[in-house]
């Protein structure tokens, strides 16, 4: 295999959420880049991925003002910035409005503010431009069956469209998240369908994230989608998205199948890679890159360093 240019840099990426250590002197705090939930555990939907796990872990901050408080704690921490996340209503979305003040005080307070939305509607977009978050995440699904397997809502692939359209549309960055098997593992035109549309919009970048079959959801137990499946997305990702940063991001399987799915992505030519293994980051040298860390979300760092 071609070795890269010694000019190419793989960005590590490590948040908060998880404790990181790169083996090689690289370590995170957990004020780096904090995850917060403005519902708490709660989530309407109990997505069949998910089971409501994931909130599980975040920081909860459905109080009134509960978000609003942890200001003078994470600038005192020299804290880079917040994820603002948080389970979704009926209709799929995070219920973000109650928020937006509190969001806007982390901006004037110097943080970055990523905001995890879900279905958005044009107000909530309109909202989230006035406040001025550096960016909105959006679970991309480019297919209605795994909409309605997964999700459980009555909803077809062009609503998520429809939502990428309205959040660009108010001039908002958006990085965009495609999950590699999330329809029950299996990977199918769906993931494809939404790496299309996301390369015709003017968006820095993608996240590429496994799926991860988590204890307790309906997935639990479930084989994770085959590595070379995902090695094939990643080139097609690659191949469209020529000029715009690619990222594998934080959700994938662990133990050894994690450092393969990662060498896999390096060969593909990603740009960064969310808590990257040791073994993965020594193999990233070898084939010639120089390894940037960061602490914060991976899709922080995208746009900027192609």
């Amino acid at each position: 295999m071609v070795k890269v240019s010694l000019q190419k840099t793989l960005w590590v990426a490590a948040p908060s959420a998880k404790k990181y250590d790169s083996g090689s002197g690289f370590r995170n705090s957990p004020t780096d880049f904090v995850a917060v939930s403005v519902t708490g555990d709660r989530c309407a939907l109990n997505c069949a991925h998910c089971g409501r796990r994931l909130i599980k872990n975040m920081l909860d901050v459905s109080e009134p003002g509960a978000l609003a408080s942890l200001v003078p704690k994470l600038v005192a921490q020299k804290s880079l910035g917040v994820l603002v996340s948080g389970g979704a209503d009926s209709r799929g979305r995070v219920p973000l409005k109650a928020k937006l003040s509190e969001i806007a005080a982390l901006k004037e307070a110097g943080l970055k503010v990523v905001v995890h939305t879900g279905l958005v509607n044009k107000q909530t977009a309109t909202e989230l431009k006035r406040v001025g978050v550096d960016q909105v995440l959006l679970d991309l699904i480019g297919d209605a069956e795994t909409v309605s397997k997964v999700y459980g809502l009555p909803y077809k692939a062009q609503d998520y469209l429809q939502a990428l359209d309205c959040l660009c549309a108010e001039g908002l960055t958006v990085v965009p998240h495609v999950v590699a098997g999330l329809n029950f593992g299996r990977i199918g035109a769906g993931e494809e369908r939404a790496i299309q549309w996301v390369s015709g919009y003017p968006v820095p970048g993608l996240v590429l994230v496994i799926l991860t079959p988590l204890p307790g959801s309906r997935m639990s137990g479930l084989a994770p989608p085959e590595p070379e499946e995902v090695k094939r997305l990643l080139d097609a990702a690659r191949c469209q998205l020529e000029g715009r940063s690619l990222l594998l991001g934080c959700a994938r399987p662990a133990g050894d199948r994690k450092t393969y799915y990662e060498k896999l992505a390096v060969d593909a030519g990603v740009d960064g890679i969310a808590y990257a293994s040791p073994q993965t980051i020594e193999y990233a040298r070898e084939m010639g890159y120089t390894v940037q860390y960061f602490r914060g979300c991976c899709s922080l760092v995208a746009g900027k360093i192609r």
